[in-house]
């Protein structure tokens, strides 16, 4: 679709009646505009982040089993004395994966179970009597080949009341929710038996058996005591992990919850919260998953220069989300995926807008501005080449401009950017000095379109924002021009080139500055990220990952992650404090989020 055509039909949705687009006022609570999935290849980098909370070593304690029977002056019918010592058991977790099905979900683990080794054996003492003949009496060097522990346990996932949350709409009880995981101690099993038996420097290899047939019709198996020995180690280990993988989880999860105050120029409260959570199996090629969808609410105070076009809200146009598995189209394989709802984006764009966040008043003593070329009535020899102006100002004057945005901003799913931004009736008016008096000279109402792409660096683990602006995507009337009436289409007709000059650069610079540094928990984060517009009817941006092992680690100075640095050079005057689910929800803002600018 043509940049007019695309115009012209916003600008035909804008002449609707107010009631039929407009549903979500500042402040309210839009449900399921973003939706996170979760799927079983997601899932498996928990396998990396639970392994190194596992502990690396357990030392058995001493074990001492003795017994004896008809015995007289020393000689017994049967006797055994069997003493352990220096055993110690090592777990390496080879796998943990949690496995979606029907409303719930399954996390299953594969680990490897070492005890002793060649070059550091248990001592085994054992000594076995029957009808006063020595059978054995000997003491030996033990370790076992590797077994294998492996172990299914449900996990639970439910919504649970915030006792941090926050009331957003005054009723007395708290809206927002947090996700609570529930993990029980798993019953594990091994295939652990006699074969996995070394003995050295003795003769009991050749004997075990044998001993073993003796103590065991006097109830005592060998084996098994030793075995027995292993298991509390082996279940100490067992319960670390899902005492590890719940919190994770729950801090991972947390991050959903965000109340904060963004301060884009206007003050801003974000509320974003889980309200559904639904498990899906695996359907032929595509993976399960765990969905998430989260309400937000956005609140800020109306602006006095927009409280005369404010209306009861931004437009809705409810619509499904992209199903289960969807990649969008991109080059790899999605883990986790971010669905991000047009009406949440209009949504914030209205409310960014509904705060006075295009309101400026940009003068040409704003030390903040910045300006490729001074701010003075020079420029009105882009703006109308013919020289119409030249008669009021035969030298450079200072001027200004008013930007008057009469209309919120909205997104544009057919959109050839990840994010389509079209604005219409943002007046324009510029203001210079004539007789003394600060006059309007002219203003022009345009209509534009910003493009907005999400850029993900793998080496940094920076996500920044690529704004793409163009004159040619304006449309623009003068409304405005009673001082020099005869230059009005010449205005209208050259406001392209005068933006491509003083405003496009800004621009540009400003999704370069705007930044988010990576976050990584213990190493792992994301590899990948790509976006693309997906949803059956389009209008759903999808932002799709792929996680694991990282090369770059969060900005800051935690130097007890593995000698991880304090490098924040990467982190230009634009970055957040932290590249979580705020980047994610905040992006529709930046195109908005020009500059701080002197309010009028």
């Amino acid at each position: 679709m043509s940049t007019v055509r695309r115009l012209a039909c916003f600008a035909a949705g804008l002449s609707l009646p107010a009631t039929a687009l407009a549903e979500h006022p500042v402040g309210s609570i839009v449900d399921n505009g973003v939706v996170l999935e979760i799927n079983e290849n997601g899932f498996g980098i928990l396998t990396d982040m639970v392994g190194d909370l596992i502990p690396p070593r357990i030392d058995v304690p001493p074990y001492h089993s003795a017994d004896a029977s008809g015995c007289f002056l020393g000689a017994c019918a049967y006797r055994y004395v069997l003493d352990l010592s220096g055993m110690w058991v090592e777990v390496n977790l080879d796998q943990l994966v949690v496995v979606p099905g029907t409303d719930a979900l399954t996390m299953s683990a594969v680990a490897t179970v070492n005890v002793n080794s060649a070059a550091d054996p248990a001592d085994l003492y054992v000594f076995a009597e029957l009808a006063t003949i020595d059978i054995f009496d000997d003491t030996c060097d033990l370790y076992f080949d590797p077994v294998h522990v492996t172990f299914d346990v449900p996990m639970t996932l439910t919504l649970a009341p915030d006792p941090n949350g926050v009331d957003v709409d005054g009723d007395g009880t708290k809206d927002t929710k947090r996700l609570d995981v529930q993990i029980p101690t798993p019953v594990w099993n091994w295939d652990a038996d006699s074969t996995d038996f070394n003995f050295q420097g003795c003769a009991l290899a050749d004997t075990i058996d044998v001993v073993n047939e003796v103590t065991s019709f006097f109830g005592f198996d060998i084996y098994q005591s030793i075995l027995d020995q292993m298991e509390p180690a082996v279940d100490a280990v067992v319960a670390a992990i899902p005492a590890a993988v719940e919190p994770i989880l729950e801090d991972t999860f947390s991050s959903l919850t965000i109340s904060e105050v963004v301060d884009l120029g206007v003050p801003m409260t974000f509320n974003v919260w889980p309200n559904a959570v639904d498990i899906t199996p695996q359907q032929g090629q595509t993976p399960g998953a765990l969905r998430i969808a989260l309400s937000t609410a956005i609140d800020v105070p109306v602006a006095d220069c927009v409280a005369d076009y404010v209306g009861t809200g931004s437009a809705s146009t409810p619509s499904s989300p992209p199903p289960v598995g969807d990649d969008g189209g991109v080059a790899f394989v999605p883990e986790i995926s971010a669905f991000v709802d047009d009406d949440f984006v209009n949504y914030a764009l209205y409310s960014a807008w509904a705060g006075g966040l295009l309101c400026y008043d940009l003068r040409s003593d704003d030390p903040s501005l910045a300006l490729p070329i001074p701010l003075d009535t020079s420029l009105l020899a882009i703006i109308a080449p013919s020289g119409a102006f030249k008669t009021l100002f035969p030298e450079a004057a200072p001027m200004s401009i008013l930007v008057d945005p009469k209309s919120p901003p909205i997104t544009d799913p057919a959109g050839s950017h990840d994010v389509d931004i079209l604005t219409n009736d943002l007046g324009l008016g510029f203001v210079a000095e004539v007789d003394g008096r600060r006059t309007r000279l002219f203003q022009v109402d345009a209509s534009a379109v910003a493009g907005l792409d999400l850029n993900f660096d793998p080496l940094t683990g920076n996500l920044n924002f690529a704004l793409d602006v163009d004159g040619d995507n304006f449309v623009a009337t003068t409304t405005y021009g009673e001082i020099l009436p005869s230059a009005n289409d010449e205005v209208a007709g050259q406001f392209s080139a005068l933006f491509d000059i003083l405003a496009a650069p800004i621009i540009s610079d400003l999704g370069n500055s705007l930044v988010f540094p990576p976050s990584d928990i213990e190493g792992l984060g994301i590899l990948e990220l790509d976006a693309a517009q997906t949803g059956p009817s389009g209008d759903w941006l999808g932002a799709y990952m792929r996680a694991g092992p990282v090369p770059y680690y969060s900005t800051g100075c935690d130097t007890s992650k593995k000698g991880k640095s304090c490098d924040t050079s990467s982190c230009d005057k634009g970055c957040s404090s932290s590249g979580g689910p705020i980047a994610l929800f905040g992006f529709p803002l930046v195109v908005a989020a020009l500059r701080r600018r002197r309010r009028r």
